[in-house]
This record gives C-alpha cells, structure tokens and sequence, in this order.
C-alpha cells in the first residue's frame, strides 16, 4: 500500500510496478501531484510546491551567471 501521490509515492509505484509487485496507491486529494502543484485563486493560476526539482539544470545555469565575478571570472 502506498499512501500518497506525490513524486515519493508515484516513484515508489512505478518501482513497484517495473517488479510485478501487487500494490495500491490511495491519495486524498483529487488529482496527483502531491505538493507540487497547481491550484486556482479566483483568476490566477499559482505555482506551489517544490518546483525547483523540475528546473535543476535551470538553475544551475542561473546560479553560475548570479555568482560569476564582474568582469567575466567565476566566484
């Protein structure tokens, strides 16, 4: 039985699933998602959640750029 699904719980079922393994995944909400997500606020669409997982090649490239030394030199 997996409860939740979030990334954990869907990574957990699809290693479950590459097994044959006989499982259930039970999530209270009604989509998947887990936290990260995206809900309605009256006209916006707002962005919640733990994102950044999504982007880590992005912002390795925006780090590098922040943290680069006037002049063209890193830190």
């Amino acid at each position: 039985m997996i409860l939740g699904a979030g990334q954990a719980g869907m990574s957990a079922a699809s290693k479950l699933l590459n097994n044959n393994a006989n499982f259930s995944v039970f999530e209270r909400e009604n989509i998947i998602c887990g936290p990260a997500k995206t809900i309605q606020y009256r006209l916006f669409s707002l962005d919640i959640g733990p994102h950044i997982m999504c982007i880590k090649s992005h912002v390795d490239e925006i780090a590098i750029e922040i943290f680069k030394e006037p002049g063209g030199g890193s830190a």
